[in-house]
């Protein structure tokens, strides 16, 4: 990668700066789109430190900084794990003026490289499916459906995703 660099996050402190960055970004994103209440619920259940840190403690996922290679800040966040003879992307998340730069060809490129490292045959993720412009990128990367499913959280609210796949 050239214009961005990877920290690896596993410090309580690190995690509190890391729900920081997720409270804003998917607020700016994701508020629009899902709505206040749905995205609150979200990261109360599946965003909160505790969580983070059980995932992280357990192996579940690694966590990321994503870093401007110029300016050294943090421009996003990203998880993955590996299952199934596949490298799964949990989380993908970049500040949101800075979308639309070619930091996410450069990442996707990562995955891949990644993937191809750990003899991974595919790199999959699950995506909200109202989120029209995430799917399209993706796509544009050369990944397609495999699946959608629906995740009850609470309160009546259901989160409903769309699996995407890209062969390595």
């Amino acid at each position: 990668m050239q214009s961005v660099y990877l920290e690896q996050i596993d410090t309580r402190k690190e995690i509190q700066k890391l729900h920081e960055l997720i409270q804003m970004v998917w607020r700016q994103y994701y508020g629009p789109i899902m709505g206040e209440g749905k995205v609150n619920r979200f990261l109360t259940l599946k965003q909160s430190p505790e969580q983070i840190q059980a995932e992280i403690a357990s192996e579940a996922s690694a966590y990321y900084f994503i870093h401007s290679q110029q300016s050294k800040e943090i421009i996003g966040y990203l998880a993955y794990h590996f299952a199934d003879n596949a490298l799964v992307i949990d989380k993908l998340y970049l500040i949101y003026s800075l979308r639309g730069q070619g930091i996410s060809h450069e990442i996707i490129a990562y995955f891949e490289e990644l993937a191809s490292g750990h003899n991974a045959q595919a790199i999959r993720l699950w995506i909200n499916e109202e989120n029209a412009t995430g799917i399209d990128i993706f796509k544009h990367f050369g990944f397609t459906e495999f699946n959608k499913r629906r995740t009850p959280l609470d309160q009546g609210y259901v989160l409903k995703e769309v699996g995407l796949e890209k062969k390595i």
